[in-house]
């Protein structure tokens, strides 16, 4: 016979249902998840994003957030794309940038306090910079920036440059770029586009946050949007987008 369910919904404390990196969409695992590290099977490896497991997760998504506030840990999955996945506690971007040169990605993520950390080829880290520079010879599958953010207190805002993938002659064909900030069901967070986005090939944008304000130029071939939308611009030449601000109903 079957007992009764050990932990309630709220408890679990899954996010939407939404492209939070690699192939197929996943449910993130909110911070304080009675999900996180408490599973007393074996879990594999990786999750179902491709990203390696740090601790042994209920279902297909390994949480992966430092615990000290504005701290950000780098990860690389197995489609080539490159994780930011923001504090536990927290983590306020003032400017998140991208700028290539040669084979070379540099990503700024200014904060004011917090550290950077995280390992693999081809990615330096430097903390005073605040940057993370990634060599697309090494990385040679690159194919698109992650940003995640599960305690539904980060802020990201798309800073002078803008994020362009478009400009990038190396790598995967096709680069996305995601930043799903939303977190909790009762989210602050702010993701606030001062400049342009733009990904190369075919591949889609992705963004949710609590709010989502700016008129930074979106140029990408699909968009999905989960927040409640203030303003925005979306380039007209481009085509197909979708808003989902069910959560907040």
């Amino acid at each position: 016979m079957l007992g009764p369910p050990q932990n309630l919904p709220a408890q679990i404390n899954l996010g939407l249902l939404q492209n939070n990196g690699g192939p197929n969409l996943t449910m993130a695992l909110g911070a304080g998840s009675a999900a996180i590290g408490t599973t007393l099977l074996v879990t594999p490896d990786l999750d179902q994003r491709g990203f390696a497991r740090i601790n042994n997760d209920i279902g297909s998504y390994a949480y992966i957030a430092p615990t000290v506030q504005n701290d950000v840990v780098v990860a690389v999955n197995t489609s080539g794309q490159v994780g930011l996945f923001l504090s536990s506690a927290g983590t306020a971007i003032t400017d998140f940038h991208t700028a290539f040169a040669g084979s070379t990605l540099t990503i700024t993520a200014t904060r004011t306090t917090g550290t950077i950390t995280g390992s693999g080829t081809g990615i330096t880290i430097d903390n005073t910079a605040k940057t993370i520079t990634l060599d697309l010879n090494t990385l040679a599958n690159f194919a698109g920036l992650v940003i995640v953010g599960n305690s539904g207190l980060d802020s990201v805002t798309i800073g002078p440059g803008g994020v362009d993938l478009s400009a990038i002659t190396t790598g995967a064909a096709n680069q996305s770029f995601t930043a799903n900030i939303l977190g909790t069901s009762n989210s602050t967070s702010a993701l606030v586009l001062t400049n342009a986005i733009k990904t190369k090939g075919t591949a889609a944008t992705y963004l949710s946050a609590g709010t989502i304000n700016g008129s930074g130029l979106i140029t990408t071939p699909s968009i999905t949007l989960a927040c409640t939308i203030r303003h925005w611009q979306h380039d007209g030449s481009q085509s197909g987008f979708s808003i989902n601000c069910s959560r907040f109903q």
